[in-house]
């Protein structure tokens, strides 16, 4: 299922290493599915990923503000980096440095951040370290993701090239296709997981959820990178973590029409990034166009005397 080896990776780094403009592709065919890609490396790597593509969801001038600006780092984003790596790469536990300071902001913060993280350590708090132990241990804990996580292997990156129909010109040529590129938690025999942090851990709550932050979208874009690297996909899971205590643990399994609704949504998002690459023009939520403002329906009734309808109530009875 792997290509695996340091001279692998490097030369899937030099072969898509180049320009900015990621999203050009003139006959270029480049898949590939590598275990042990070091993060940074795989930040570098070009192509269309869902933490960027995502951002299509609200316009395409946030897609490429997104594309242009890294991530801003958060305590959140850390303890989730640092819970991933406990979880899914036990044989390669992360490089810790325990912040000691009250606040993190200032000059010693700084300081202590810049010095730790120039050499690859993940910055954090003891407290912090021990949740994430607590939560591995959580999941260790839970029989059916146990299970789900008893082969295969943790942190995948995945790189391929995703057809766009109908075609695009650029600059003269036909544009066919998108590089893609993705990192996978979990890529095993039962399928793709992914491990999910979260304070909403019910069905209910978790629907809702995903439908926010386009999860399943995420989930569709995996899975077309796995096909389209000749891989049997498997199911599509989540290993969903509450993130307080009792770090409940729900293993929640996708249905087919819900990676045919993400797959809809992704194929949307990736023609439209092809569109604006033809066109050189990312526009903004209304574009150039006035948008007719409409109040949500309970403000609509805000102020109005409320109506006795008893007697009308009395007589329908």
């Amino acid at each position: 299922m792997f290509e695996h080896g340091g001279q692998a990776v490097r030369y899937v780094l030099l072969l898509l290493g180049g320009a900015r403009q990621l999203h050009r592709l003139r006959g270029f065919r480049a898949m590939t599915i590598f275990p042990d890609v070091p993060f940074r490396d795989y930040l570098a790597l070009p192509g269309a990923h869902f933490t960027s593509l995502a951002h299509m969801a609200k316009s395409p001038l946030h897609y490429r503000r997104a594309c242009d600006r890294e991530r801003d780092d958060t305590p959140a984003l850390r303890l989730g980096r640092l819970t991933h790596a406990l979880i899914l790469t036990p044989e390669l536990p992360p490089d810790v440095a325990l912040f000691d300071g009250k606040v993190r902001r200032g000059q010693y913060w700084n300081a202590f951040r810049d010095e730790h993280e120039a050499a690859g350590r993940l910055v954090v708090r003891d407290g912090e370290l021990d949740a994430a132990k607590r939560m591995r241990d959580a999941v260790y804990s839970n029989r059916v993701a146990r299970d789900l996580l008893g082969d295969g292997r943790g942190e995948v990156t995945v790189t391929w090239e995703e057809p766009i129909e109908p075609p695009a010109r650029w600059d003269g040529t036909m544009v066919h296709g998108v590089r893609c590129r993705a990192r996978l938690d979990w890529l095993g025999s039962r399928g793709v997981v992914e491990l999910k942090t979260t304070r909403h851990t019910t069905l209910h709550s978790w629907a809702r959820e995903v439908a926010a932050r386009s999860y399943h979208v995420q989930h569709a874009h995996y899975r077309a990178g796995v096909v389209a690297n000749g891989v049997e996909p498997g199911e599509n899971w989540w290993v969903v973590i509450e993130s307080s205590e009792p770090h409940d643990v729900v293993t929640y399994r996708l249905r087919q029409s819900d990676l045919e609704a993400g797959e809809r949504v992704r194929q949307g998002w990736l023609q439209r990034v092809v569109e604006c690459e033809a066109s050189g023009r990312w526009p903004g939520v209304g574009g150039d166009e006035a948008i007719e403002f409409q109040l949500p329906e309970y403000a609509m009734t805000e102020g109005l005397e409320d109506v006795d309808m008893s007697g009308v109530t009395e007589a329908m009875e």
